[in-house]
C-alpha cells in the first residue's frame, strides 16, 4: 500500500503510525500536510471561494 501511496506524483511525505491501533495486523498511514508545497485541501478549497467571491 505504501508503494501506491508513493508512487502518486505528490510531494507531500506519507508515514506509518505504528502506534495508533489496537490490531496487530493493521497498518495505518498519514500524510503530513505542513510539508505539502501546495498547501492542505481546504486550504485551497477556501482560496477558491475567496477568489470567486471577489
Amino acid at each position: 500500500m505504501l508503494g501506491l501511496l508513493s508512487s502518486v506524483d505528490n510531494p507531500t511525505p506519507i508515514v506509518r503510525l505504528n502506534r495508533v491501533t489496537p490490531f496487530q495486523h493493521t497498518t495505518v498511514y498519514a500524510k503530513l500536510e505542513w510539508h505539502n508545497p501546495f498547501g492542505s485541501v481546504k486550504d485551497r478549497i477556501a482560496a477558491n471561494l475567496v477568489e470567486d467571491a471577489v
